[in-house]
Parts: structure tokens; sequence; C-alpha cells
């Protein structure tokens, strides 16, 4: 970015906050206040007096326009900003949470949201991004439904009317340009995993839904953490096509896995509601959580899993709140830049919360310490 526009950038922030027709800086004081020279200085006042910022009065000086120029159909210099909140499923556990962390940066900074529910469908997700940019919101965070042939031209759509957005939660590889907020999955699966061995499980399954990009980070890391300790990647302890509303279902596959010659002795769920109907099925195979099987769950709400099973899950913990609170900030910031997008990618990385699960066999050898 050339120098004179970055300093144009920081003009209308500075000016956003001035009344109509109030004086504005002299050259001198713009060359003190952000360090450039006088002609940097002369340049962007140029500039600012074409777009309709600044007007000048020979002899006087310059001073703030009546009307501040509209960029992109928003007012820059508006108080109040409306965003569009995009997310697969608002009841699912994790996303409360991180609409909280959205809520209390928009409370600090008078932002007015809108939250739709996208039902994980590109083409729901679309209509709504066209009935917002009607409506003229300014901006979206979006957590981006299941990658469809469609996604590409929902997002492209923002970019072509200049609409800031930022992607979180879930990455989108096809637009490196755009901010993302993401969770290192793979760092999730690897200690979870390496945890698991630790305690002396060793025949470790791998439970998914369908091959979202997060479930196979997450696969991806536990994979690493078996080969780290030379147990090699067993294909029949992995199921990466669950059903994903079909707890019968689950628990029949959990069951047939559990009645094979060499059954899994420890489950790594993607998410936490996984966690329901496989503890359900440990227990009807007259094997108890822990001490026969363990069992780790991930996004983890821990009220949810608490008023759904009976014993309190160790899981893989995301700071959901610092994960929405994050993405307004970023989004906050790139409309204050003029709103132009960045490249940001900003990784959360997740924590083990251990509890009942898995602490170990009884009455067996635990595994050696794998640190």
């Amino acid at each position: 970015m050339l120098k004179h526009e970055k300093v144009k950038q920081y003009v209308i922030d500075y000016i956003s906050e001035m009344k109509p027709n109030q004086k504005f800086l002299s050259r001198q004081a713009m060359c003190r206040k952000w360090d450039i020279s006088r002609s940097t200085a002369d340049k962007v006042v140029k500039n600012m007096v074409e777009g309709g910022w600044l007007y000048t009065i020979k002899g006087s000086g310059t001073y703030i326009s009546p009307q501040k120029p509209i960029y992109n159909n928003r007012r820059l210099d508006k108080k109040i900003y409306t965003w569009t909140v995009l997310m697969p499923d608002v009841r699912y556990s994790i996303y409360p949470e991180m609409f909280k962390g959205i809520e209390k940066f928009a409370k600090e900074h008078n932002v007015d949201i809108i939250i739709c529910n996208t039902d994980d469908d590109a083409q729901r997700e679309f209509a709504y991004i066209k009935r917002m940019v009607s409506a003229k919101v300014d901006g979206f965070l979006i957590v981006p439904a299941r990658f469809s042939m469609y996604s590409m031209r929902n997002y492209q759509y923002l970019k072509d009317r200049n609409i800031p957005f930022v992607f979180w939660n879930r990455s989108f590889d096809y637009m490196p340009e755009v901010p993302q907020i993401c969770l290192n999955g793979y760092h999730g699966g690897y200690i979870a995993t390496r945890y698991l061995l630790k305690m002396g499980y060793k025949r470790i399954a791998y439970m998914a839904l369908t091959r979202f990009r997060s479930s196979m980070d997450r696969f991806f890391g536990y994979c690493s953490a078996l080969n780290d300790v030379g147990i090699p990647y067993k294909q029949d302890l992995a199921c990466i096509e669950l059903p994903s509303d079909d707890f019968e279902s689950i628990k029949t596959i959990t069951k047939k896995m559990l009645q094979m010659p060499n059954p899994p002795d420890a489950f790594l769920c993607f998410i936490d509601k996984l966690a329901v109907p496989i503890s359900q099925a440990i227990k009807e195979s007259n094997l108890r959580i822990s001490d026969d099987v363990g069992l780790i769950g991930f996004e983890s709400s821990i009220k949810w899993t608490d008023n759904n099973m009976d014993e309190k899950l160790t899981c893989v913990v995301i700071s959901s709140h610092e994960s929405g609170y994050s993405a307004g900030k970023i989004l906050y910031e790139i409309m204050k830049n003029e709103f132009g997008m960045s490249n940001t990618l900003l990784v959360h990385h997740p924590q083990l919360l251990i509890r009942e699960t898995c602490r170990g066999f009884k009455n067996k050898n635990k595994g050696g310490d794998f640190n």
C-alpha cells in the first residue's frame, strides 16, 4: 500500500469523529501527527478534497465536508453498524457460546447483529447473503456451510460488492485473502490420542460424521499420535461417515465394533454429541466407561454433555467465547480500514479437559508415558 493511501485511511478515521464544517488539521500538524512529509500531506488533502471528504477556503484552511461520502452504500462515519452472522446450526453446542463472544464485542462497539441459520446448506446460505446485502448490512461473520459447487459463488458475491466478511470456526481454502479464524483441529486430535495412549488404551477408534475438513484435520492428528509411538493406523478402527442425527444407528455401529475379535478399548469422537450414543452402546455391551473403554469428546459444551451423560466427559475444548469475540474484532478492524480486506489468519489451539471418561484401565497395566 502506498504511504499516502495509508495516511488517507488514518485521516478518514480521524475526521469520522469531527463535526461538519469543523476546521481540519494544517499541513504542518498532519506532518507531526502521522510522521509524513509535506508532499505526502498535500497529496492526501488533494485526494480527500476530490473525494468529497474535505473542502478548502482560500486563505483560511481546510474543513470537514457537510456530508461525508458514502462508501459502497455505507456511511463510514456512522455510529452503529449492522452485521449478519451466518451459522450452520444455531442450536449446536458450541455456537451459542461463540455468539455470546460476538455479542459482547458488538455491545462494546455499537454493532447490531442479525443471526441466520443456514442449516449447513450452501443454497440457503446464498439466499441469506443476497437478502442481507439488499438490506445493506455492513459486514458478515460466516461459518461456511458444507462445501459444495455453490460455495465459491456465495462468497465471490460479497467480494464483488466490496462487502467485508470474515470466515470463522471453519476455514475456506479457496479464498486465502479473506480473514479466517480457525481451530487447530490437528492439534486437538493429537493431544487427545496421546492422552489415551498415556492412560494405557492402545486400540483407539476414531468416530466422525461426514468428511468435513475439520473432521479430517482431527483424524490426521489422531493418526500422527499413533504413529509417534509405533502403533499403525487400522482401518477397522476409523468410522468417518457416521449418520449425524441417528443415535440408534451410531449405537449399533459402536456395538458391532465392540464385538470384533480385537475390539477398540477407547473412542475419540469428532464432536461431543457422538459421545452420548457411544457411551450408551458401551454400557449396553456390559462394559464400563473408563475402566474398560475410554472415551473423549471434542468441542465440548460442558453443560450439554453433563445433561446427557452419567459420566463427566473428558474432552478437547476450545475457547468458543474468545473465538466469537476475535471474529468481531477482526471484522471491525477491516471496516475501520476503509473496508479493505486482509489475509489475517488467527488460529486457536484447543486444550484437553481431563474428567471421568478415560482415567485408565482398572486392574490392568497402563501404557508408557508418551510425553
